[in-house]
């Protein structure tokens, strides 16, 4: 397969996601909408497998990959590297170890290895396996040629040249001592923080609440802490989080983890400010616990950047709307990456064509 064969088939893949989307909201879907695969039962599926999943987050997790796959978009993405590598048949089998924190967390290493030409020995989640499997089964219907090309595996990867993996800290250890032998990318945990400048508008507070709560606040991407500048009342953003009430509260994983944090908090006597579904609390900690969001005051920009240096091994992205903050994303922006957003400010495209 060559590299415009590859790109028609991801187009093509978006297509057929973004329309069985469509029909099943309107309910009128069929599995002729998308290749005699049957989209709506893998959705239901993945949301039995994993409780997270709830169906919202999992159609904003579909319908953000659509976006990426445009034609236009892919190619803009390619021209950035050597097309003769990309389209030099010189494939090696990469082991994709993929994490099931988010929906379909690992598509990103899934297109990057198959759209430069290499083979996808792809690991699945126990805590997401549908959607992976899904995809997988879209690409063989629209594109039969990537049957050579693609290996879902349950049990231990082996015959692999390279590896892509992405877990826990605790995991990353593993990993590391496990692939020392191969070329790898090894992918831990990070959280990401916000920096407020106190004079956002009430739209962008509004946007700001898809960054901390979307998906659970369970991402690398998703925003644990937020930086404000003295004066400013935590409590004043709690009105523009509401959206998010209904979707929270009703969950009982998640307001278990906030009772339990709440109670933990008051047999520490811990100060903390609540709103009935999340809570902020005054703590330098870039991390934080699920329902709960870290808050710290900063007195210059000057020595916030500097402390953002100094943490920058720990951070994924840094959201804020203040343009003097290099590599940083806008409010409402941090659960949307580009092709180009590459974890961990690692390229997978560089890595990928370095192993040809």
């Amino acid at each position: 397969m060559n590299l415009s064969s590859r790109i028609e088939a991801f187009e093509n893949l978006g297509f057929a996601i973004e329309t069985s989307l469509t029909n099943i909201e309107n309910g009128k879907y069929s599995a002729k909408d998308s290749y005699n695969v049957d989209v709506e039962h893998y959705l239901v599926q993945a949301t039995l497998e994993n409780s997270w999943f709830i169906p919202l987050f999992v159609k904003t997790a579909l319908s953000q990959i659509v976006q990426i796959l445009h034609r236009n978009t892919l190619i803009a993405w390619l021209s950035e590297y050597d097309l003769d590598l990309l389209n030099r048949e010189a494939p090696k089998t990469v082991s994709i170890i993929m994490a099931g924190n988010l929906p379909l967390v690992g598509f990103h290493d899934l297109i990057a290895v198959l759209i430069s030409g290499h083979q996808a020995q792809v690991k699945l989640s126990q805590k997401d396996s549908q959607l992976p499997r899904m995809v997988i089964e879209l690409l063989l219907a629209i594109e039969p040629r990537f049957a050579k090309y693609i290996e879902p595996v349950d049990e231990k990867v082996v015959g692999f040249d390279a590896v892509i993996a992405t877990g826990s800290n605790n995991t990353c250890r593993y990993f590391e001592y496990y692939f020392k032998n191969v070329p790898s990318i090894i992918r831990g945990h990070k959280n990401s923080p916000a920096i407020i400048m106190g004079n956002e508008s009430e739209s962008r507070f509004k946007a700001l609440a898809d960054d901390l709560f979307l998906y659970f606040g369970m991402g690398c991407r998703s925003v644990s802490k937020m930086y404000l500048p003295f004066g400013f009342s935590p409590e004043k953003l709690f009105p523009y989080f509401e959206n998010y009430h209904s979707i929270l509260y009703q969950h009982h994983k998640y307001m278990n983890n906030y009772l339990y944090q709440k109670s933990i908090m008051m047999v520490n006597k811990t100060p903390f400010l609540d709103n009935g579904f999340m809570m902020m609390t005054k703590n330098e900690q870039i991390a934080s616990p699920i329902s709960v969001i870290h808050y710290q005051y900063y007195s210059s920009m000057a020595d916030l950047i500097e402390e953002i240096k100094q943490n920058e091994a720990s951070i994924q992205c840094v959201v804020t709307d203040n343009d003097f903050i290099a590599n940083s994303v806008k409010f409402g922006e941090s659960q949307k990456p580009t092709l180009l957003d590459y974890a961990d400010g690692i390229d997978v495209i560089d890595f990928l064509l370095s192993l040809k």
